[in-house]
Order: structure tokens, then sequence, then C-alpha cells
């Protein structure tokens, strides 16, 4: 079996978190590792794209240049995390052909991954509300609380969580489904994907 470089702990973590986010920028992927050190994480980044773990879309015009870029997992990284065998094989596979997906399929992942990130903040801000998620990669694993979304036949949604408000008087939680449709998606499709909801339901 070909060996792989070696990488650090975090660097296994920032994999994990391009498997189950699919597509995220530097300003993100610090943010989950919950790590103040720009150039620490930047070096990290840099490490695993000069590996071949990763990818980047970067330009370099002049405008664009100012935008963090956005990192995805390469083929090595899906070797990589396929030897750990913690991914469902069948949701790894997805990752083979990142590297041609187009802008509005990444532009979910990076706004996905926002709200991701809004929720971690809002449950630790001591307000008494906590909000967990599970992506679609998460409800892809048989184990997951939540797999059953991934077996249904009338939705697949972009994100679940479940919000939770625990007071003195009461304690509340409310799941949600959430689905984003491009402004491109044809009108018949969103009918659909609306339909789904509702048989589901």
């Amino acid at each position: 079996m070909k060996t792989l470089p070696h990488i650090t702990n975090k660097q296994q973590e920032i994999l994990k978190l391009l498997y189950r986010h699919r597509f995220l920028n530097r300003i993100q992927i610090q943010a989950f590792l919950q790590h103040k050190d720009k150039g620490l994480s930047s070096k990290w980044l840099k490490d695993l794209k000069e590996k071949q773990y990763i990818e980047w879309i970067y330009s370099t015009d002049f405008v664009e240049k100012t935008k963090p870029a956005i990192y995805y997992l390469s083929l090595k990284g899906v070797r990589f995390l396929r030897r750990l065998d913690e991914c469902p094989p069948e949701e790894l596979r997805k990752r083979y052909t990142e590297s041609s997906r187009k802008q509005p399929f990444i532009g979910r992942c990076l706004l996905l991954a926002d709200c991701c990130l809004n929720m971690d903040a809002r449950s630790a801000d001591g307000s008494g509300v906590a909000y967990f998620y599970a992506t679609e990669a998460d409800y892809a694993d048989p184990d997951n609380d939540y797999y059953f979304l991934n077996e249904s036949e009338f939705i697949r949604p972009n994100l679940y969580y479940l919000k939770e408000k625990d007071t003195d008087d009461d304690f509340v939680a409310t799941s949600y489904l959430i689905e984003i449709f491009d402004a491109t998606t044809p009108r018949y499709m969103v009918k659909k994907k609306l339909k789904g909801y509702a048989n589901f339901l």
C-alpha cells in the first residue's frame, strides 16, 4: 500500500471539515478549528496543498485576489480519509469530482458553512439556546441519528438542525430542514422539491 505524507492531527481535522462541508474558505476553516492564529492556519493549509491533500480556488485577478481562497479535498485527501474508515464509502466517492463542481454548488456550500458557524457561535453565547446540526455528509452515515433523511424517497435537505431553548419555565426543541434553491433552479424543480417536503411531512 502506497505511503501518504505525514500530516498533523489538526491537518486531519481540516480534511474532515472539508469532507463534511465540501468547500470552505480559510476564514471558515480557522473558525471551525476555533484557532486564533491566522498564520498557523495558513501554514497548515499551505502544507496540505503542497502534499496534494487539498486543492484551492484562488484568483490572482486584482479584484478577486482580495477574497480568501476556497479549499476542497483532492485525490490524496480522499485516499487518506478512506484509510481512516470513518466516512461512508458512497458519500466519500462524491469527493473525487470536487474539481468539476460549478460555482452555484460551491456558493451553496460556503453559505451552509456560514450557517453552521453562526449556530456554533449562538450556542456558545450563554443565551440558553443550543443548536445541533447535521450536514448531508453527517446523515449519510448509517450510525448518525438522522440517517433516516438519507433513506427518504422524498427529500434530501442541505442541512438539518435542532434548536433547543432551555429556560427556568420551559424546554422547547424545534427541528428544521434547510433546502437552498439557486436562482437558476427551474420552477418545475422547485415545485417538485416542495411537493417532496409536503409528502415527507
